[in-house]
């Protein structure tokens, strides 16, 4: 039986592991009570190169990917609908407000940019499909190509998402009351 060997992206990996799993000045987020349940000791680390080779190291769990989803549905709404539609609702300048301001550009009337949640809210509104399943359907399918996998909706994050979400729904009424949103708020915050 032959032994495993630890190249140096493994040790590197692994290096970076153990010097992050020393910070413990954060917090777990509380602000979606499925959130919360969260174990802030699981930690790991995955790294996949462009040519299929993948590293990890620690404790590796499923977990929902929140915001990290907001440049890749930008970049299918962008896809979906041209740059000039996209930026027409969405602009793409930094803002030093806080990710779920509820407040538009004040010059251009716009959602600042697509990773504060209102423009998140605006782009998923612009992705392809003929209604909300479809364009679900588009967002998913999308984000499971990003993936190199097919991921799923985690029900019970989504629910507490949804069942406390009244701030994304005043960000919606917000821009559906300067024309950047058409559709129905809840629908539009629920996709």
């Amino acid at each position: 039986m032959g032994t495993t060997t630890r190249g140096p992206i493994e040790a590197l990996l692994e290096e970076v592991r153990q010097e992050a799993g020393r910070l413990d000045d954060g917090a777990v987020a509380t602000y979606i009570p499925e959130l919360a349940k969260a174990d802030p000791s699981v930690f790991g680390l995955g790294l996949a190169t462009l040519d299929g080779q993948v590293y990890t190291t620690g404790t590796l769990v499923p977990f929902t990917i929140q915001s990290v989803s907001k440049p890749y549905v930008y970049a299918l709404a962008l896809a979906d609908r041209g740059a000039a539609a996209v930026e027409a609702r969405v602009g793409s300048e930094p803002t030093g407000d806080p990710f779920n301001s509820i407040a538009l550009d004040p010059v251009t009337g716009r959602a600042s940019n697509p990773m504060v949640n209102a423009g998140a809210i605006v782009t998923s509104s612009l992705v392809g499909g003929a209604d909300r399943a479809a364009q679900f359907d588009r967002i998913l399918g999308g984000l499971s190509a990003f993936a190199g996998r097919d991921l799923e909706v985690d029900e019970s994050v989504y629910v507490s998402e949804r069942d406390t979400g009244d701030r994304n729904r005043a960000i919606a009424y917000l821009m559906r009351s300067a024309g950047l949103l058409d559709e129905d708020v809840d629908a539009q915050v629920e996709l």
